[in-house]
């Protein structure tokens, strides 16, 4: 079975959804409980999309580079190649790691939002226990 990823950056970039992601992540975190209930929610969503997102960004980055090394010929010395397929994949890789630092701070959010909720709220160690 032979799995195909997007041909090229424009079909994949999710603009959209990297900005709502942006907003997001700026909002800050709410004491009031059904609120921050709300965000952990939404966080956790999030964080899920986001991991989907990130995984495909890494599968165009493998696509992309694989299609960097065929172009290069035997003349080019091993630098030259190095430097010519970051060059070609620059896009690919900076989408990936924009993902992967919106995936983090998307964590560190949720860590800190199930902090506030303990803290807030008294829960006991092992979670709400309603």
């Amino acid at each position: 079975m032979e799995i195909e990823g997007p041909l090229n950056i424009e079909q994949f970039f999710p603009k959209k959804e990297l900005e709502e992601l942006e907003a997001l992540l700026n909002e800050p975190i709410s004491d009031e409980p059904i609120k921050l209930y709300q965000q952990i929610s939404i966080y956790s969503s999030w964080q899920g999309r986001c991991n989907f997102l990130l995984a495909e960004a890494e599968s165009l980055l493998a696509f992309a580079e694989n299609a960097a090394l065929m172009q290069q010929t035997q003349k080019e010395t091993d630098l030259i190649k190095k430097v010519r397929m970051k060059n070609t994949v620059k896009n690919e890789r900076r989408l990936r790691d924009i993902l992967f630092g919106f995936s983090k701070s998307l964590r560190e959010k949720l860590i800190a939002c199930q902090s506030l909720r303990k803290c807030l709220y008294g829960e006991p160690s092992g979670g709400y226990q309603g």
